[in-house]
C-alpha cells in the first residue's frame, strides 16, 4: 500500500543548503495554513544560531518586518515573536539594522494585542542593547514613539519600554528626544501614580529619570514636576531595589540648588539617615552622595550635624580603618559638608 501524500499544509524539513530557503518560501506562501505552519517552524528555528544565519541570508528578517502589520493575528503573533528571538542574536541583529526594518517593527506598539505589542517591545529592547541599534533606533523615532505610548501601555509591559528609553538616552540626540516628547515628567507620573504597585514600573522608572537627570537640562524640567517629593516618598518602600533606583535619581536631582532646597521640607532628612544604615552597598554610596548634597541647606545641615546616629555612621564609615574605601571616600565627603560651618 502506497504511503498517503504528506499534506500540502505540512512543513516538511529540508536537509542542506536547501533547509532554510525553503522554510523562508513557505513563510511567504499563499496559503494561510502554510505561513502559520512554517512560521511556528522557524520561530523554533529561531532557537538555534546556524538557522537564524540561514534564514537571514535567504531574506527572513525583511518578510517577518512587513508581518507586523499582517491583517491575521496568528501572522503577526509569531513575525513579532521570531523578531524578538532574532534581534538576541549578532547576525539577526545585524540583519535588522542592514535591512532598516526598525520603522516596520516599531508599528507592532499599535497592535490590539498585549501579546504582539509585548513581542514588539521585547525586540526593541535587544536592539538598544547595542551602539549601532540605539542609533538606528533614534533614527527610525523608536524615543518618542515610545514616551508617547509607556503610560497608556499594560503595567506588565512598561518596564520594557523604560528600559529601551533609558538605552536610548546613551545617545545624546535619543537624549534630546526624550527630553523633548516628555519622558520626565512621564517618569514622574508614573512614579506618582497610587494605583501603580508594580514594583518593575517603579524601578525602571525611578532608574530611567535618575539617568535622565544627569543631563543638566533635565534636572530643572524634574524639579518642577514634583521629582523630589515623589522620590522620596518611594524611599518607604522597603525593598533594596526600589531603595538603589530611587536613590540614584535623587542624587542626580540633588546636584541643583533648588533640588537640595527642596529635600528639607519632603521630609527627606530622616529617611536619609535610616538610609546610611541600609545593608546594600549601592544604596549607601547613593545615599552618603545625597548626604553632601543636602547638607549645603543650612537648616538640613543643622539636623543632619545634631542627630547622633548620623554622625556615629558617618564617622565610622569615614575612618581610616573602614574595610570599604569607596565607601569611606563618600563618607568622608559627606562628613565635612554636615560639620562645615559659614
Amino acid at each position: 500500500m502506497n504511503p498517503a501524500p504528506i499534506p500540502y499544509t505540512k512543513i516538511v524539513e529540508a536537509y542542506g543548503l536547501r533547509k532554510c530557503p525553503k522554510l523562508v518560501e513557505q513563510i511567504t506562501d499563499e496559503s494561510l495554513d502554510v505561513r502559520i505552519n512554517a512560521l511556528s517552524v522557524l520561530c523554533d528555528e529561531f532557537n538555534n544560531p546556524y538557522s537564524i544565519h540561514g534564514c537571514v541570508q535567504a531574506g527572513a528578517i525583511s518578510v517577518l518586518a512587513d508581518m507586523i502589520v499582517d491583517s491575521d493575528y496568528t501572522t503577526r503573533d509569531k513575525a513579532s515573536l521570531a523578531l524578538s528571538i532574532a534581534a538576541r542574536d549578532a547576525n539577526g541583529l545585524t540583519a535588522i539594522l542592514e535591512f532598516e526594518v526598525i520603522p516596520n517593527i516599531l508599528e507592532g506598539i499599535n497592535d490590539p494585542t498585549s501579546k504582539v505589542r509585548g513581542q514588539v517591545y521585547e525586540c526593541l529592547y535587544q536592539i538598544t542593547r547595542t551602539t549601532d541599534g540605539i542609533l538606528a533606533s533614534v533614527s527610525a523615532g523608536v524615543t518618542v514613539a515610545l514616551v508617547k505610548i509607556v503610560l497608556e501601555e499594560d503595567d506588565i509591559l512598561q518596564p520594557l519600554i523604560l528600559r529601551s528609553i533609558y538605552n536610548i538616552c546613551k545617545d545624546h540626540q535619543g537624549l534630546l528626544d526624550a527630553l523633548t516628547s516628555g519622558a520626565v515628567p512621564t517618569c514622574i507620573n508614573l512614579l506618582s501614580d497610587p494605583k501603580n504597585t508594580q514594583e518593575e514600573v517603579i524601578v525602571d522608572a525611578a532608574r530611567t529619570l535618575g539617568f535622565i537627570c544627569f543631563a543638566d537640562e533635565a534636572k530643572d524640567e524634574a524639579i518642577e514636576a514634583g521629582a523630589v517629593p515623589t522620590l522620596v516618598e518611594l524611599l518607604k518602600i522597603q525593598t533594596t531595589v526600589v531603595r538603589s533606583a530611587t536613590t540614584l535619581a535623587l542624587m542626580a536631582i540633588t546636584s541643583t540648588d533648588e533640588g537640595k532646597r527642596q529635600m528639607l521640607p519632603s521630609g527627606a532628612v530622616p529617611m536619609l539617615i535610616d538610609l546610611l544604615r541600609d545593608s546594600d552597598r549601592t544604596v549607601k554610596a547613593n545615599t552618603l552622595k545625597i548626604v553632601s548634597n543636602t547638607a549645603v541647606s543650612p537648616e538640613a545641615r543643622t539636623l543632619l550635624r545634631t542627630d547622633p546616629d548620623c554622625m556615629s555612621i558617618l564617622k565610622e564609615m569615614a575612618s581610616d580603618s573602614c574595610a570599604d574605601k569607596f565607601l569611606c571616600k563618600h563618607a568622608k565627603a559627606a562628613l565635612a559638608a554636615v560639620m562645615w560651618k559659614a
